[in-house]
Parts: structure tokens; C-alpha cells; sequence
């Protein structure tokens, strides 16, 4: 059966990749054994979760488990220190037990650690990739603080100076399900849009060259197609967990009501961040979009006394008219900002 191999997504210029696939379809597993096959030729890895938990978890069922047994490799996790975990090459000891032979191949490790990790005498010129596996969490999973700033760090951690030394940066695989399109990591990476946009289009790629980033909507056919015929998926279908899960869409996002329109004629409301709202004239419609204009309001969307004293003036106006669907959004971005901003579910 077929994974998906991310490596084939190589491209000059782009050092981070960010792949979005269906649960299963080889993901993480094309991304280590790949990892393992270039250590000779490219260098070590980083395998990261996002928090402690998942590294524990990790560690102990061996992310190279299946990989083992098909490839017949003998990569085992072995802790290093309470925080952070090596892969190393094994060898059998007497009564067989594979135990770790020499330097780690690679690093097990968590983002919501990463800013305790440093000091540890990692060797980051060794280092040629960094592999942040789930990094878009289960809808009912509790989000890190500050994610995004949190991503940033830790590539500053693992990347130190390399590009002032003459050496490439390290190229970043960030790999997940299709759990939430409105995601710490998309939003921190500027990628709500451009997400939407493939998904309206139908493109399965995007690239920034400017700033070395790419977007992939990654599967294997065959194995989605033998997936599609499995227990679960026979359970789920037609709900939105199926939809996530074999159909890579981001099914527990409401694209409802998401559409560009034409501002002229209408007045401004008042604006929330990015997001400005314009009213029709003798309705209660709005349209929320990045277009700006002469607003009396504005508040910032980060700032929770800006945020209280918005939903004493609006909070009451806004939810009325988006109940009745009466409100309009530009994209799935500013819709998620401002259902955020009024704390609408």
C-alpha cells in the first residue's frame, strides 16, 4: 500500500512546507523514513509534537514502529534528558532487546517545551530538517499560548545563525489532518486565505517565493480509496469527521455566507482589525471585508478592552444580524476573526 512521500515537494527556494492531508494516508510515515534513508546525504532531524504529552506518547510507541517492520530498520527512541528524547540506531543485546548504538540519528521533541530545551548541547549544525507532525490540534484539544510565536522560537532555537555562516536555513515539514482551517498556525503564517482560496478553486498547492512558504493538500489515491473501505470510514460517512478524515476537506468549517461583493453604496460600520464592516443603507445587512474607509469605529482585535467595549456599542447589533443571516463575509479569515471577537460558536 502507498504513502505519501512529502519529499517530492521539494522546491528551490521554499523552506517551509506545510501539508495537509486525509488521517492515514502515510504523512508522517513518508516523512521519517525519508528522514532516515537522507541522514547520510542531508543530515538529522527533528521530529516535534506539540505538547510534552504527545512526545511522551510518541516515545514510547515508537514513531519508527511500522517503519521498522516493513523497512527493516532498527530506529528506537531513548531519552536524553527529561525533556527531550533521541532516535538512535539499535542493536540487540543479549536477550535480543534492541538497545541504542551510538550518537541519535534525530530528536524527539515538543513545541510547548522547546523554549526549556536550549543548553542542551544539541549539535544544530547536524541538524538538516525540522518534522512538526499534528500541528493543526483535534477541535477539542486546548490550544498552546501565543502557538504561532511559539513555532517561531523554536525554528529560531534549531536554526541559530546557519544563514550568516553561508548554510542554508533548515527546511520545515509541518504535516496535519484537516481538523480547523482557522488554526494558530495558519493564522500565524498568513495561510487562512490562501487556504481558502485552493479549497474554492480546487488547487491542491500554493507557494510564496518571497517569503520560501508552501501550502500542500496532499493524498495518496489508492490508499484513500482502500481507506474509504474500512470500518470507520463505512461508520462515518456523511458526517463531517468523515469528510476530515477521508476526504481532506475542512469539514467543521462554515464556509457559509463567505463571498466577495461590491462595498459601493454601502456606509461604514465600524472595523475590528482587518476586518471593516459596511452597512447597507436602511438595513441591517453587513459585509465584512479588508476594504477600508472613513470608520468612526475602530477597535483592535487583540486588545480585550477594545473587545469589551465593542460588544457594549455592536455585540447585541452583530449577532442579531448574523443569526438571521443577515452579515456577509469576504473571506473565511475576517468571518473567524469577528465570530471570535463577539465569542459567537
Amino acid at each position: 500500500m502507498g504513502y505519501v512521500y512529502i519529499y517530492d515537494y521539494r522546491t528551490p527556494g521554499i523552506f517551509f512546507h506545510v501539508v495537509v492531508g486525509g488521517r492515514g494516508c502515510g504523512k508522517t510515515y513518508g516523512a521519517l523514513k525519508g528522514a532516515y534513508e537522507e541522514l547520510d546525504t542531508k543530515g538529522k532531524f527533528v521530529f516535534m509534537r506539540r505538547t510534552n504529552e504527545e512526545r511522551e506518547l510518541a516515545a514510547l510507541l515508537n514513531p519508527f514502529a511500522q517503519i521498522n517492520a516493513n523497512e527493516g530498520y532498527k530506529v528506537i527512541p531513548s531519552a536524553i534528558g527529561k525533556r527531550i528524547t533521541g532516535f538512535y540506531k539499535g542493536i540487540p543485546d543479549e536477550s535480543g532487546e534492541l538497545k541504542p548504538e551510538g550518537a541519535p540519528i534525530g530528536y524527539l521533541t515538543a513545541l510547548s517545551i522547546m523554549g526549556t530545551v536550549r543548553g542542551l548541547g544539541l549539535n544544530v549544525r547536524e541538524l538538516h530538517k525540522i518534522i512538526y507532525d499534528e500541528f493543526i490540534p483535534e477541535r477539542h484539544v486546548r490550544l498552546l499560548k501565543e502557538e504561532g510565536a511559539a513555532f517561531f522560537n523554536a525554528f529560531e532555537t534549531l536554526n541559530r545563525n546557519r544563514e550568516l555562516e553561508g548554510l542554508e536555513p533548515l527546511e520545515v515539514w509541518l504535516l496535519a489532518n484537516a481538523n480547523d482551517i482557522n488554526n494558530p498556525i495558519f493564522e500565524a503564517l498568513g495561510l487562512i486565505t490562501p487556504a481558502e482560496k485552493c479549497i474554492k478553486s480546487g488547487k491542491r498547492d500554493y507557494y510564496d517565493y518571497n517569503r520560501g512558504l508552501a501550502l500542500h493538500f496532499v493524498s495518496d489515491a489508492d490508499f484513500t480509496k482502500a481507506k474509504k473501505k474500512s470500518a470507520l470510514a463505512r461508520l462515518t460517512e456523511g458526517s463531517e469527521f468523515y469528510d476530515m478524515a477521508f476526504e481532506n476537506k475542512f469539514a467543521y468549517n462554515d464556509f457559509t455566507s463567505i463571498r466577495r461583493l461590491d462595498a459601493q453604496g454601502m456606509r461604514p460600520a465600524y472595523a475590528v482589525g482587518p476586518a471593516h464592516l459596511w452597512q447597507k443603507k436602511g438595513s441591517k445587512e453587513l459585509y465584512c471585508t479588508y476594504k477600508d474607509g472613513s470608520f468612526s469605529y475602530r477597535y483592535d482585535n487583540k486588545n480585550d478592552a477594545d473587545k469589551m467595549l465593542a460588544k457594549q456599542r455592536h455585540g447585541l447589533g452583530f449577532r442579531a444580524s448574523y443569526a438571521k443571516g443577515l452579515v456577509t463575509f469576504e473571506s473565511y479569515e475576517l468571518k473567524s476573526i469577528m465570530l471570535d471577537f463577539f465569542g459567537i460558536k
